[in-house]
């Protein structure tokens, strides 16, 4: 066999350049007696060979380009398997989420008109107890129970309108909210024609009545600040089940004259007529949106009880339902301030003072504008807590804490009603805390159950005999309405 290829022969001289084996040597050439002489031309040096041995930074590039490799899928593999749950998700949102309602379909928010419950021919009004600028309030009988009938002047019938279409909501039963039985027209004897709105009977009348005449213990006075702010918590908070939704409601005249008080000592918000319905930078007016900015809103309440933003012409309507609920929740923090300074568990003994409402040692019964910007806006006054409220009791500080932060003159820092719903609720366990701590026994039921509400039929089926010293005051403030008095206050502003 030969070693070699075929065209390695034409040589004539016989030259072995392989490595011999066992003393043999091969070589090949062409050509008569060619390999009588022979020639050992091979050489060591030239068939030396070492191994291939990887190097080292071969062998670092390799495991780093595959490193590099395994990271890149890895990450790709992750985030293809993200997007596809972030878009499956966004998918199950957007096919199961109440569908929000659009500026065309407002008009669908109010119930349809409807007739009231009962024959109006069946309504007895009794006798007159308050007049105000908008309206008079009656007691009436319906069936044998105790009513309250708030009628409106024909001139002021976008009043009765606005009340009656916001009392018609969906979701506007509620414990903390006055009882809407009907409204109707009616035309008197002489031709007047009365808009009449037919409410529940608060047997203990006006929140303001009720401190002027009572002392509270530690738990009425926190199951009339809770009910009162579960209410507004109520009115601030938009619900939608199906195709019924109800927005955001702004009351704009919250006071202690507009708080009802029930027979159980729990609390109702009345007088909804300066409220407005709210939707972002949107105001909702007969069954519309509007955007606030462009359209006029009235800025009305209690002079008493106005905002800085509202006395400084500051309100932000760029987000007008942000703004109206921080305005609200101001005259939140003076409505707690008046229940709290009726309250004789948190005097330790001492004598309480006479009822007063905010700022009245600043500007008396009857303050203008003018005072009000000077002592809340210019002034940054808030009224004051009593001296003997310092001590290191963790309710009583919860409490004052709350009140400061609902009429903090930074609107944007103010507590929103529910979560002064939430601290309300805590203040019997703080209570019961401080005195266990003491090792005492309080005096009062700190643990009293504040969510614990009667029925509304319960409310107002109190005879006439036991409210008879209070139907001045009931009947007055069953709507809502206040005597006419230089604190009211309505002004236009674009």
């Amino acid at each position: 066999c030969w070693i070699g290829e075929p065209d390695q022969c034409m040589s004539g001289t016989c030259v072995s350049s392989m490595e011999p084996k066992n003393n043999s040597h091969f070589c090949c050439c062409s050509g008569d007696m060619c390999n009588v002489n022979f020639t050992d031309g091979y050489n060591p040096a030239d068939h030396t060979t070492t191994p291939y041995v990887p190097s080292e930074s071969r062998t670092q590039q390799h495991d780093n380009s595959y490193k590099i490799k395994t990271v890149v899928i890895s990450l790709v593999s992750v985030f293809s398997v993200a997007l596809v749950i972030i878009v499956a998700y966004f998918g199950y949102r957007m096919c199961t989420r109440p569908k929000q309602p659009s500026v065309e379909s407002l008009h669908q928010v109010e119930a349809p008109p409807s007739k009231p419950e009962f024959d109006m021919d069946d309504l007895k009004l009794c006798h007159i107890v308050s007049k105000g600028r908008y309206a008079e309030v009656w007691k009436g009988k319906l069936e044998e129970q105790d009513i309250a009938v708030k009628i409106y002047s024909p001139h002021y019938r976008e009043y009765y309108n606005n009340e009656r279409s916001l009392y018609r909501l969906p979701f506007m039963e509620h414990e903390a909210l006055v009882r809407f039985l009907g409204a109707d027209e009616r035309i008197t004897q002489d031709g007047t024609p009365q808009l009449m709105i037919v409410m529940s009977y608060a047997p203990h009348g006006s929140l303001s009545s009720y401190l002027k005449n009572n002392l509270l213990d530690w738990a009425t006075m926190v199951r009339m600040a809770h009910s009162v702010a579960r209410g507004l918590s109520h009115l601030h908070t938009d619900i939608q089940r199906g195709d019924q939704f109800k927005p955001v409601l702004a009351h704009r005249d919250i006071n202690t004259r507009n708080i009802l008080v029930c027979t159980d000592l729990t609390c109702m918000l009345a007088d909804l007529g300066f409220a407005v319905g709210t939707m972002g930078s949107k105001l909702i007016k007969k069954g519309h949106a509007e955007v606030a900015e462009q359209t006029s809103l009235t800025d009305v309440g209690t002079l008493r009880y106005m905002a800085p933003e509202l006395l400084d012409g500051a309100v932000n309507l760029r987000d007008c339902e942000a703004s109206l609920k921080q305005i609200d929740m101001y005259a939140m923090g003076l409505v707690l301030w008046e229940i709290a300074m009726r309250c004789v568990d948190l005097y330790q003994g001492a004598p309480v003072p006479e009822y007063k409402p905010p700022f009245h040692a600043e500007v008396g019964a009857n303050p203008t504008f003018e005072e009000m910007q000077m002592i809340v806006v210019r002034g940054k006054r808030r009224p004051k807590f009593p001296e003997v409220w310092k001590e290191t009791n963790q309710a009583v500080r919860s409490l004052k804490e709350t009140i400061e932060e609902c009429w903090d003159g930074d609107a944007e820092a103010r507590l929103t009603a529910l979560c002064v719903e939430e601290r309300m609720a805590d203040l019997p366990n703080l209570w019961a805390q401080e005195w266990k701590h003491r090792g005492m026994t309080p005096t009062l039921n700190a643990m009293m159950n504040i969510n614990e509400t009667s029925s509304t039929a319960d409310k107002a089926n109190v005879s006439e005999a036991d409210s008879q010293g209070e139907e001045q005051h009931g009947a007055e403030t069953a709507a809502g309405e206040k005597p006419n008095s230089r604190e009211e206050y309505t002004q236009t502003q674009r």
